[in-house]
C-alpha cells in the first residue's frame, strides 16, 4: 500500500508598488522642474538687469569722457588762437619796428646827403658824380646808383648825357662793356639827378672799375669823368 505525497506549488508574488510612491516621484521631479526653472528665470533675469545697470554706468562715463573731451578741445583751440594771435601781433610789431629803422636810416642817409652836398668847398663846385654804389639785383643781375650834383649857388639846369662803362678782364684779356642804353641816357637837373640802372655781365666777366662820363649839352661846359674801383662799389 502507497502512500501518496500531496503536491505543493510554491509561488512567488511580485510586490505591489504602494500608492505613496507612485505619487511621490512625479511630484519630486515636477518640483524640481518648476524650482530649476524658476531659479534659471530668476539668475536670468538678475543678469540681465546686471548688465542693464552696468551699461548704464559705462554709458555716463562715456558721456562724461565726451564732454571732457570736447571741454579739452575748446581749451586747445582757444589756445591755438590766443598764441597765433600773439604769434601775428608779435611778427607785426617786428615788421613795424622794421619799417621804423627802415624809414630812420633813409632820414639819416638823406640828411647825410644834404649835408655833404651843402658843405662849401671846392668839390661842391660844378657837375659831377657825388656818390655811386652797386647792388647785387638778381642772381644775374645788379643794380647801380648814381647821384649828379652841380653847383647850389646860382643852380642854373644842367643838361646832357651820361655814358656808363665797366673795364674789366674776359679770358685773361682786357674788355670794356657798356651798361646803359644810349637812348635813355640823358638828364636834366638843377640841384641833383638820381641814376637807377639794372644790369648783367657776360659770362667769365670780371670786373675791375666803373667809368662815367657825364657829357653837357652846352658845350662851353667840360666833359666830367668819374671812375671807382668795382671792389669798393659792391654791397
Amino acid at each position: 500500500m502507497s502512500i501518496e505525497i500531496p503536491k505543493y506549488t510554491v509561488q512567488r508574488i511580485a510586490p505591489r508598488p504602494s500608492v505613496l510612491k507612485k505619487t511621490v516621484v512625479p511630484l519630486l521631479m515636477a518640483l524640481s522642474f518648476v524650482v530649476g526653472f524658476f531659479s534659471s528665470y530668476f539668475y536670468v533675469d538678475d543678469s540681465i538687469k546686471s548688465l542693464r545697470t552696468r551699461n548704464a554706468v559705462l554709458e555716463d562715463l562715456n558721456n562724461d569722457s565726451q564732454n571732457k573731451i570736447a571741454q579739452q578741445q575748446v581749451k586747445l583751440s582757444l589756445l591755438k588762437a590766443e598764441k597765433k594771435i600773439k604769434t601775428e601781433a608779435v611778427i607785426q610789431l617786428q615788421n613795424d619796428y622794421k619799417k621804423l629803422l627802415d624809414i630812420q636810416n633813409d632820414l639819416k642817409s638823406d640828411i647825410n646827403f644834404y649835408e655833404r652836398l651843402l658843405v662849401p668847398n671846392t668839390k661842391n663846385k660844378g657837375l659831377r658824380v657825388f656818390e655811386a654804389q652797386v647792388q647785387r639785383h638778381t642772381e644775374d643781375t645788379f643794380l647801380l646808383k648814381l647821384t649828379l650834383v652841380q653847383k647850389i649857388e646860382r643852380a642854373q639846369l644842367a643838361s646832357g648825357a651820361y655814358q656808363i662803362d665797366l673795364i674789366g678782364t674776359l679770358n685773361n684779356k682786357s674788355k670794356t662793356i657798356k651798361i646803359n642804353k644810349k637812348d635813355d641816357s640823358s638828364f636834366k637837373f638843377r640841384y641833383f639827378y638820381r641814376v637807377s640802372l639794372v644790369f648783367s655781365l657776360p659770362d667769365g666777366f670780371k670786373p675791375e672799375q666803373l667809368v662815367v662820363k657825364l657829357l653837357p649839352k652846352n658845350k662851353k661846359t667840360k666833359a666830367v669823368e668819374y671812375t671807382a674801383n668795382w671792389q669798393s662799389l659792391i654791397k
